[in-house]
């Protein structure tokens, strides 16, 4: 058994995980911690014999993860243990939408600080009123209003006419919202005894500063903390998204740094790649080697720039994670292209390439992909609100007609950014698929823009036109013109069904057995297709792709009807079919 296994350490009770913690020194707890999944770690660092120590050094976006993903009481015992400066990031990240303070969410932290012996409030107040006492006049100034004393003005008029509330007779002040007043005055009182001249400033830039000064100077100084703990602002992590020069990598050379002593990087990013591909193969390499340490620091301040450029919702942990997923899922798409193109091996690529250009490359392979889906809707060539693609192909261009470009994957039925040459490769596919489609679909009268209008869609099969997708209207046109020699779209008539069965089913295969699906059917519509083709411009082999699969199933429900029964057009909604002939 590996010594440092959170598998392990979760499996034993609370006494004798305390008791094995004991053998551990600090760095190795902290490495048990960050390789426990956050949901996990406040099992392990409450049982530390020195939880408070643990706590204060590890990564402070691992402790603010960790936090997120605890229980409100877990979530607590871990916040009392962290020092001011490991607080006030908590802060930075989790009370700011862009460049504005949620009041909602420094009230709720005040509640939560409450909760506590105040010890971890009056730490922080203290180092946040020499810091930065105007973050607390900001966060303030939503819930009060503030008079001065006037010089002109004795103690018992003041009584009498300004707000009610006050600590020291200079300053009156009225709140808000009631049902707030017991926790902010708790709040002020707090601050009065720490520092007089603290609260005064603090008073005297509620009622003299304008908030927008205010609320600038308070955000420039979040935004250089951040900046030291290796958060950029937004404008400088957009930069993540800008085009690789000439889209090719080139092979850089890194020198060693004098000074080697490089501080335990912002969060480990190994954690949050995919244990397989090209990037698992490449980071296994490289481990131990000088390079790492470069890659490591690389990728954790690319992940950063796109945590911040994505503009994540820090609450929702499941989004934190799918964002450090992303630049794993990014290096793995790159490296593969290079593999796959150059045939470079993975490691020679990491070692060689700087992250963000990695990220780049692969950003670039993606976009190029978003640009034609994006160029079909604003063209016109499909329905803007994908009704009549089939649902992997509206599925397809939804994703990557995202800002950030993503792609469906059918087996976690989510969007995500593409790990691979593969996945793009499909895409590529799917996207052709569409193509040709759009431009097969101006070449049959009526129009999809007019189909709503065109049929009386109550007496048909599918009663709407948003079921009629366009593989199934090419089919439908295909059979029309082998029954009646136009290639139009159009209902079925209900008693030509017959007819389109004995044309696409042989007679002896009832019931359906070991029949080449289509193949009969397609025979019969080589003339139908080559005459789509030449109007169309599109060849005949990616014509029969196109129908291939509702033409299949159009003939797997037609065979399975004996020849003699009458066939009900419910049960065949490939093709756009009358409920009833016309009399």
């Amino acid at each position: 058994m590996n010594q440092i296994d959170p598998t392990f350490y979760l499996s034993l009770s609370p006494k004798e995980r305390g008791k094995s913690m004991e053998t551990l020194s600090m760095d190795d707890q902290a490495i048990l911690v960050l390789l426990t999944p956050w949901e996990q770690r406040h099992e392990i660092i409450l049982h530390s014999p020195n939880p408070q120590e643990l706590v204060r050094g590890l990564p402070v976006e691992e402790l603010f993860w960790t936090i997120k993903a605890s229980s409100p009481e877990d979530a607590l015992a871990l916040f009392v243990l962290a020092n001011p400066e490991q607080i006030q990031f908590i802060f930075d990240l989790d009370w700011w939408a862009k460049d504005r303070i949620r009041p909602e969410k420094f009230i709720a932290w005040l509640v939560l600080l409450f909760e506590d012996d105040r010890s971890a409030l009056v730490s922080w107040l203290t180092w946040i009123l020499t810091e930065d006492p105007a973050l607390v006049s900001v966060a303030l100034q939503p819930f009060l209003r503030v008079v001065r004393l006037p010089d002109d003005m004795d103690i018992q008029e003041a009584r009498d006419t300004l707000p009610p509330f006050t600590l020291d007779d200079v300053y009156f002040i009225s709140f808000r919202k009631q049902e707030l007043v017991p926790l902010l005055s708790e709040f002020l009182k707090e601050i009065y005894d720490i520092s007089a001249g603290s609260y005064r400033d603090v008073m005297e830039t509620l009622l003299w500063e304008t908030p927008t000064e205010t609320l600038e100077h308070v955000y420039r100084m979040r935004c250089a903390r951040l900046g030291s703990w290796g958060i950029p602002d937004y404008f400088d992590a957009i930069e993540i998204y800008a085009p690789l020069p000439e889209k090719r990598l080139k092979r850089r050379a890194f020198t060693q740094p004098a000074d080697k002593d490089i501080p335990m990087p912002a969060f480990v990013p190994t954690l949050y790649s995919t244990q397989e591909g090209p990037l698992s193969e490449a980071v296994s390499d490289l481990s131990g080697t000088t390079a790492m340490g470069r890659i490591i620091l690389e990728w954790t301040g690319a992940a950063n720039k796109i945590l911040v450029a994505d503009q994540v919702d820090w609450d929702d942990v499941s989004v934190l994670r799918s964002a450090l997923e992303k630049v794993s899922s990014l290096l793995n798409l790159s490296l593969d292209h290079e593999k796959r193109l150059y045939g470079r091996k993975p490691a020679e690529v990491l070692a060689h390439s700087t992250i963000e250009d990695l990220i780049r490359l692969a950003n670039g392979i993606i976009r190029g992909l978003s640009k034609r889906a994006r160029d079909l809707i604003r063209d016109g060539l499909v329905p803007k609100d994908l009704i009549h693609l089939p649902e992997p192909w509206a599925l397809l261009i939804e994703g990557l007609s995202q800002e950030r470009p993503v792609l469906w994957n059918p087996v976690t039925k989510n969007h995500e950014t593409p790990n691979s040459m593969g996945r793009i490769e499909e895409a590529e596919k799917t996207l052709l698929l569409v193509e040709d489609a759009s431009r097969i679909m101006r070449c049959i009268e009526p129009h999809w823009t007019t189909w709503e209008n065109a049929f009386p869609w109550s007496i048909t099969n599918l009663q709407d036109p948003r079921e009629l997708l366009w593989p199934s209207a090419i089919l439908t046109a295909l059979a029309l013109w082998q029954l009646t020699g136009m290639l139009k779209l159009a209902p079925i008539p209900r008693r030509m069904l017959r007819e389109l069965r004995r044309l696409w089913v042989p007679a002896e295969t009832f019931p359906h057995k070991g029949l080449e699906k289509g193949e009969t059917a397609l025979k019969s519509l080589a003339d139908g297709i080559g005459l789509l083709s030449s109007r169309s411009g599109i060849s005949a082999d990616r014509i029969t792709r196109l129908v291939r699969e509702p033409l299949e199933d159009t003939v797997d429900a037609l065979s399975g009807i004996s020849p003699g029964t009458p066939i009900d057009p419910r049960f065949i909604p490939t093709l756009l079919a009358l409920m009833k002939d016309e009399d």
